[in-house]
């Protein structure tokens, strides 16, 4: 009770109009074939409703149809079709009388040997054989280019080297066809820092005091310009474009607009989770380890983790199981969780019924009490603690009392007692807990991260990486440097250092020059002290808040971001952001407001915890989706994993009775 009437304070009231608890998914059910779950995909293949080159084309028409969201780099990865293709063929011997195993369960041991475990069960293949998924672009995959959406990389394909995620995903079947947009190497919270553009979210929202109820400009987008029969009646209604959330927007776009089942992000300090949550999904990056960072271009390599986003819980629990283990390559990886493994033998896979053009059915007027009997979930198993009718009892969940910010907004500050709430009505107990770090953590990735990426970026000096420069800009960027040391002494550069200055300047973006000065500032030998030491003294104490309130709860549940997606401008900035973003109310475009997005995420990162954003919600003030996020200790994924599922599931009930 306490905690409800502190998230209440503020005029966030349960009922009273600050969140909306349709199932988000549902927004997304109009588009065909691509708009279904890892689950649903890996039932209409085994069924022959579709085949695995169908599903391809219909992610690259979805492609073709929102590239003014500009989710993709480049265009079809050159393997995509064959890998389509290899999985018909197998599904097709499998109709033969092939035998039926599950192909791709290799783990690496520490020694550095392979051990395939071959599971012979009454399922044709994976559950990710044949099924499209995009790779953010810092994923190294064979044949394609990796840019890290920055200049520096551009056309950089080193043959056939290949990410250990990338490959432990095609040794399932997956067919990885395209590349996604990013903030350059990672930097930013609104990928609004790629060199090849920003990022549209493809839900259009509302305006305040315009539509407040969800309605059809709440949507993902299908095309900037509306047809005359679906312009709206208000013609000066216009919804302004919103941030996708970095630095993984491009990831999360591609499944929000249809384009792909499910997408592979890379998480440092909430990107994979932010993005997620402004475009509706499920967004979740492991326990640091428990997925190899091999092939991952590096960013901050003590906070660099690879994630998952898909539509559904379930979705984001496949991709982890299909990646995670030791591998020789990463010495920091973790051992295979067992736990995980289990949660996937335990889905049950059920018809999921779609009609014959494609889209999906609902519930009400095509599933018949069978199939509803008979649905896809994951059996939670002992060590979810439940009891009927009471699924989380016995589960004690922390509301940190340090992430009620003053920047929270109304309608996500009622999303998260809404969503205290439905964990009490599940049987589990809410307790007020307190980090008192929190407040000094975003402070100090700020100066770890730079400081790491400082070190990372220094092999980009011209030499190895990148093409020839442009003798315009060149001349340009001197004589800015003449002109700005002008009366200052200045030591001569050497040939070398002078070429990787020119280079640098006109191939890093605004944002990666800012963070490699600030980086090299705070690790100089005279500084470091004074500001590295400290961070990761800070580091250390916000891990040390996180393991010291595990003991007391088993899970702590958080707003993912403290606003709904915020406004995208056009407008260019030589101060700030080439992009910059402003929040609901006020103007902030500046590059201290991005920062204060990853408020929310940071923590978790800094402690290697694993984490995940649930969608909870539309905002009923902006009809944009709103996310809460789940942490629980080190190496506890599949407590996340287990806890999300159940929630999600009440989620969606309560969304099909419109409550």
């Amino acid at each position: 009770a306490r905690v409800c009437a502190r998230l209440t304070t503020r005029g966030g009231v349960w009922g009273g109009g600050g969140s909306d608890v349709r199932h988000i998914r549902h927004a997304m059910s109009r588009f065909s074939k691509t708009a279904l779950t890892l689950v649903e995909t890996s039932v209409v293949l085994r069924e022959g409703r579709v085949t695995a080159s169908d599903l391809l084309q219909s992610a690259i028409a979805r492609m073709t149809i929102t590239r003014h969201l500009n989710a993709f780099i480049g265009g079809v990865l050159p393997g995509a079709a064959k890998a389509a293709e290899t999985s018909d063929l197998r599904r097709r011997g499998k109709q033969h009388g092939a035998s039926g195993i599950e192909p791709g369960w290799q783990e690496h041991k520490a020694d550095g040997t392979t051990s395939t475990q071959t599971t012979h069960t009454h399922r044709s293949f994976s559950f990710l054989d044949g099924a499209p998924i995009a790779v953010k672009d810092n994923f190294f995959v064979p044949g394609a280019a990796t840019t890290a959406g920055s200049l520096v990389l551009a056309n950089f394909a080193p043959g056939n080297f290949t990410s250990t995620v990338s490959h432990r995903l095609a040794n399932r079947g997956a067919v990885l066809f395209a590349k996604t947009n990013m903030d350059e190497f990672g930097m930013g919270s609104a990928n609004a820092n790629s060199a090849y553009g920003a990022v549209v979210n493809p839900f259009a929202g509302t305006t305040r005091g315009t539509h407040p109820r969800m309605g059809k400009q709440s949507l993902p987008q299908e095309s900037t310009v509306p047809s005359s029969s679906e312009t709206h009646s208000d013609e000066s209604y216009a919804p302004p474009p919103r941030v996708s959330g970095g630095s993984s927007g491009g990831s999360a776009v591609a499944v929000a607009s249809g384009a792909a089942v499910a997408a592979i992000g890379s998480d440092t300090g909430g990107s994979v989770r932010l993005p997620a949550a402004y475009c509706g999904l499920v967004g979740f990056k492991p326990t640091y380890g428990r997925v190899s960072r091999w092939g991952l271009v590096p960013y901050c390599s003590s906070l660099d983790c690879p994630g998952f986003i898909g539509k559904t819980v379930t979705d984001v629990m496949l991709l982890t199981a299909a990646t995670q283990g030791t591998c020789r390559k990463d010495p920091v990886t973790l051992p295979r969780c067992a736990r995980i493994d289990q949660m996937v033998l335990d889905i049950e896979v059920a018809d999921v019924p779609v009609v014959d053009d494609g889209k999906q059915a609902t519930p009400e007027k095509h599933v018949s009490s069978k199939q509803k009997q008979t649905a896809p979930e994951t059996k939670t198993r002992g060590f979810l603690k439940s009891k009927p009718g009471h699924p989380l009892a016995g589960w004690r969940v922390g509301i940190p009392s340090e992430y009620y910010l003053a920047e929270l907004s109304d309608e996500v500050s009622a999303a998260w007692l809404a969503t205290g709430l439905v964990c009490e009505s599940l049987g589990a107990q809410l307790v007020t807990v307190s980090l008192p770090h929190t407040k000094s953590a975003l402070a100090a990735y700020y100066v770890i991260a730079p400081s790491e990426a400082a070190s990372n970026l220094a092999r980009y000096d011209g030499v190895r990486f990148g093409d020839e420069l442009d003798t315009g800009v060149v001349a340009e960027h001197e004589d800015a440097s003449a002109s700005l040391s002008k009366g200052m002494p200045r030591e001569p550069l050497s040939p070398f250092n002078s070429g990787a200055t020119r280079f640098r300047g006109q191939k890093f973006g605004k944002e990666v020059q800012r963070r490699v000065l600030v980086g090299t500032f705070v690790s100089s030998s005279s500084l470091a002290g004074r500001y590295v030491e400290k961070a990761q003294k800070v580091r250390r104490a916000v891990s040390n808040d996180f393991q010291n309130v595990f003991e007391k709860v088993d899970v702590l549940l958080t707003p993912t971001a403290p606003t709904v997606a915020p406004l995208l401008h056009k407008e260019q900035s030589e101060e700030f952001n080439s992009a910059s973003v402003e929040s609901n109310e006020t103007n902030a475009g500046n590059v201290v407001a991005g920062y204060a997005a990853d408020a929310m995420t940071v923590p978790a990162s800094l402690a290697g915890l694993p984490a995940l954003s649930l969608p909870v919600c539309f905002g009923l003030t902006t009809g944009m989706p709103i996310g809460c996020q789940i942490i629980a200790g080190k190496g506890s994924d599949a407590a996340v994993l287990g806890f999300a599922a159940v929630l999600e599931k009440a989620l969606e009930k309560l969304g099909d009775a419109g409550g």
